[in-house]
Protein backbone atom coordinates (compact mmCIF):
# COMPACT_ATOMS: atom_id res chain seq x y z
CA UNK A 1 0.00 0.00 0.00
CA UNK A 2 1.13 3.63 -0.39
CA UNK A 3 1.96 3.63 3.13
CA UNK A 4 4.42 0.88 3.28
CA UNK A 5 2.02 -1.76 4.58
CA UNK A 6 1.14 -5.11 2.83
CA UNK A 7 -2.13 -5.68 1.93
CA UNK A 8 -2.56 -9.73 1.89
CA UNK A 9 -3.88 -11.29 -1.30
CA UNK A 10 -4.82 -14.63 -1.61
CA UNK A 11 -6.49 -16.72 -4.54
CA UNK A 12 -8.25 -20.09 -4.55
CA UNK A 13 -8.03 -22.22 -7.45
CA UNK A 14 -9.43 -25.37 -7.96
CA UNK A 15 -10.22 -28.28 -10.65
CA UNK A 16 -13.20 -30.77 -10.80
CA UNK A 17 -14.30 -32.96 -13.42
CA UNK A 18 -17.26 -32.12 -15.45
CA UNK A 19 -18.68 -35.17 -15.10
CA UNK A 20 -19.29 -36.08 -12.39
CA UNK A 21 -19.07 -33.00 -10.97
CA UNK A 22 -16.33 -34.07 -8.54
CA UNK A 23 -13.14 -31.74 -6.30
CA UNK A 24 -10.24 -33.08 -7.83
CA UNK A 25 -7.48 -30.32 -6.48
CA UNK A 26 -8.29 -27.25 -4.45
CA UNK A 27 -5.23 -24.81 -3.01
CA UNK A 28 -4.98 -21.51 -2.15
CA UNK A 29 -2.06 -19.47 -3.44
CA UNK A 30 -1.20 -16.03 -2.54
CA UNK A 31 -2.23 -13.36 -4.30
CA UNK A 32 0.76 -12.67 -6.64
CA UNK A 33 1.12 -15.71 -8.39
CA UNK A 34 -0.49 -15.24 -11.41
CA UNK A 35 -2.73 -18.32 -13.12
CA UNK A 36 -0.31 -19.20 -15.38
CA UNK A 37 2.15 -20.07 -12.95
CA UNK A 38 0.01 -22.42 -10.65
CA UNK A 39 -2.17 -24.09 -13.72
CA UNK A 40 0.41 -27.09 -13.95
CA UNK A 41 0.83 -27.55 -10.11
CA UNK A 42 -3.22 -27.55 -9.92
CA UNK A 43 -3.56 -30.00 -12.79
CA UNK A 44 -0.60 -32.42 -11.66
CA UNK A 45 -1.79 -32.24 -8.23
CA UNK A 46 -5.36 -33.47 -9.35
CA UNK A 47 -3.98 -36.29 -11.42
CA UNK A 48 -2.46 -37.69 -8.46
CA UNK A 49 -5.27 -37.59 -6.69
CA UNK A 50 -7.52 -39.48 -9.34
CA UNK A 51 -4.31 -42.00 -9.60
CA UNK A 52 -4.77 -42.32 -6.05
CA UNK A 53 -8.02 -43.05 -5.81
CA UNK A 54 -8.06 -45.84 -8.45
CA UNK A 55 -10.19 -43.92 -11.13
CA UNK A 56 -7.38 -42.85 -13.51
Amino acid sequence: MKDGRTHTGYKAEHVIDLESEVILSATVYTGTEGDSQTLLASVLTAQTHLEQSGSS
